[in-house]
């Protein structure tokens, strides 16, 4: 995306822009503005500064100055470093038109309400998260072969802290990750044959989906270390505003 490309993209941002943000400051590159996010009737507004920048191919947002209100990073809130939002895999998002503007400022607006909600409780909402750096690709890829196989809840509560099911599933993975073991064996996904009987493993018409749910997990898993790891010998520390970090 060249320049002139780039700054399209900002401006049909601009043009997307909902009632809840007010336009202060615009250069060719960036914006700043007020996000009034509504509450409820008790609290009626959540007020943050904001600045919306193009960075390579993508609109990106942070606090105008970052560490006015949520902390300047922090991972298990979201926040990357020099303050950016990561809003997950909508980052990959390109505004080409009026939709995907309006898309983008949804989740802006979504993701904001999360910050809220983990200032106030030290927990990010669950169901709204994926693990981060490239990780987060091998999350999504998880969730939709386990959406396939019929493992969703199972995966979820995999994700939310139960590793009974999973991780007794992947020790039916081999090693190489291309298929399940003893494929004589009943499906994991607990499908059944027409007579009632369940079906085996290599008759399952989702042991693909099985199969790449388990290796897309192991992938997930290796590379959040990796980024942990990575961060914590960087000299990243804990912010303190979070119930759990892998950082304190």
């Amino acid at each position: 995306m060249g320049m002139a490309s780039a700054s399209f993209a900002l401006a049909l941002a601009l043009a997307g822009a909902p009632a809840w943000f007010q336009l202060n400051l615009r250069s060719s590159n960036h914006v700043a503005g007020v996000a009034t996010i509504p509450i409820n009737a008790v609290e009626a507004t959540f007020v943050v500064e904001l600045e919306v920048k193009l960075l390579g191919r993508n609109v990106r947002a942070r606090e105008r100055i970052p560490g006015t209100m949520f902390p300047k990073r922090c991972f298990e809130r979201h926040i990357e470093a020099d303050g950016w939002f990561c809003l997950g895999l909508a980052d990959r998002i390109r505004i080409t038109d009026a939709q995907s503007a309006s898309a983008w400022w949804e989740l802006l607006e979504a993701y904001l309400r999360m910050q809220r909600t983990a200032t106030q409780t030290g927990m990010w909402p669950e169901h709204h998260a994926l693990s981060h750096g490239e990780a987060g690709l091998h999350h999504q890829n998880a969730l939709e072969h386990a959406e396939k196989a019929g493992l969703a809840d199972e995966y979820e509560a995999f994700m939310q802290g139960d590793p009974s099911f999973l991780i007794s599933l992947d020790e039916l993975l081999r090693r190489d990750g291309d298929r399940l073991r003893n494929g004589r064996c009943p499906c994991p996904c607990g499908r059944k044959r027409s007579d009632g009987r369940t079906l085996l493993r290599r008759d399952c018409p989702q042991r693909a989906d099985v199969v790449s749910l388990l290796r897309e997990e192991r992938l997930r898993k290796d590379k959040l270390a990796h980024f942990v790891d990575t961060l914590k010998g960087s000299g990243m520390t804990c912010c303190g505003t979070m119930r759990v970090c892998p950082f304190r």
